[in-house]
């Protein structure tokens, strides 16, 4: 289902930002709880890993110069440039994305800037 492929989809790239560049398809495929993705699914994540940089420079366009990508823990970073992929490489409605971030976010109480997260994720794409 869809919010389970995307919090999924969340938490290997919260591996892949604690992994950092030896991550591959692999370890996609065989990350506890992954062997359900869709080979579609893993294509897009390989995308998102494969864009990232591009998806990195439009979320820190719109971060506050208080505070900064580095302040950012690596699940909220994960679920930033989650949003940032559903918006600009798939063409996801924003509204559904900001939402269904702002639920994960909900469900895992340690993302503690779901308000700065919210403000962000609405700007991308603009």
């Amino acid at each position: 289902d869809q919010l389970h492929n995307r919090d999924e989809r969340i938490f290997t790239l919260y591996n892949w930002f604690i992994q950092g560049e030896g991550f591959n398809e692999d370890e996609i495929r065989t990350s506890p709880g992954k062997e359900d993705f869709s080979e579609d699914q893993v294509k897009f994540i390989k995308l998102i890993i494969e864009e990232y940089d591009i998806l990195e420079t439009e979320i820190v366009k719109y971060i506050p110069d208080t505070w900064g990508w580095h302040r950012f823990v690596p699940m909220e970073k994960a679920a930033l440039v989650n949003a940032a992929a559903e918006i600009l490489l798939a063409n996801n409605k924003k509204a559904i994305v900001i939402d269904a971030t702002l639920q994960f976010a909900k469900r895992y109480s340690g993302l503690s800037a779901k308000a700065l997260l919210h403000a962000i994720i609405d700007k991308i794409g603009n």
